[in-house]
């Protein structure tokens, strides 16, 4: 059985993430829980999808919220930075390598970034920080089979 657009999005996704040569684990979202312990690691989760409109037979447009969960350590005794700074370097590189190629290989019509929530830190005197990137990305496929690119 073949992918669907929405699929090979997220796998096209993934790709690229772990290309950022600064991240050392990128994952897709699982029900019984991700291993965050190879750090920095960013969790990719799939978020609302929605049906935009009406488009013209055979085609459906789409809008598909990506959640990335971004997770990664402060150790002050071996790095001077700040909590910011490391996660502005992240968020930094992840929005440059999903821009590179907004239309995700061809499955997309484009790739946005939408907000980044605040930096948690998970309790004091903890090193793990995290933060959320959101992204909106607008495809198309065809209305009987989300398979095909339209």
């Amino acid at each position: 059985m073949s992918d669907s657009v929405k699929e090979l999005i997220l796998k096209n996704i993934k790709t690229t993430l772990e290309s950022i040569s600064t991240i050392k684990n990128v994952q897709r979202f699982q029900v019984q829980g991700n291993d965050t312990g190879i750090r920095p690691c960013i969790i990719i989760i799939q978020g609302e999808v929605s049906t935009l409109g009406e488009a013209p037979d055979p085609q459906v447009e789409k809008e598909m919220q990506v959640f990335l969960d971004v997770f990664d350590k402060q150790d002050i005794e071996t790095d001077s930075r700040n909590a910011d700074e490391i996660m502005n370097i992240h968020e930094s590189n992840i929005e440059a390598a999903l821009q590179l190629q907004p239309n995700r290989g061809g499955y997309a019509t484009d790739t946005s970034p939408l907000d980044v929530l605040p930096l948690t830190v998970a309790a004091k005197g903890a090193t793990a920080i995290e933060t959320e990137m959101r992204f909106n990305i607008i495809y198309r496929h065809n209305r009987q089979d989300q398979t095909r690119i339209v």
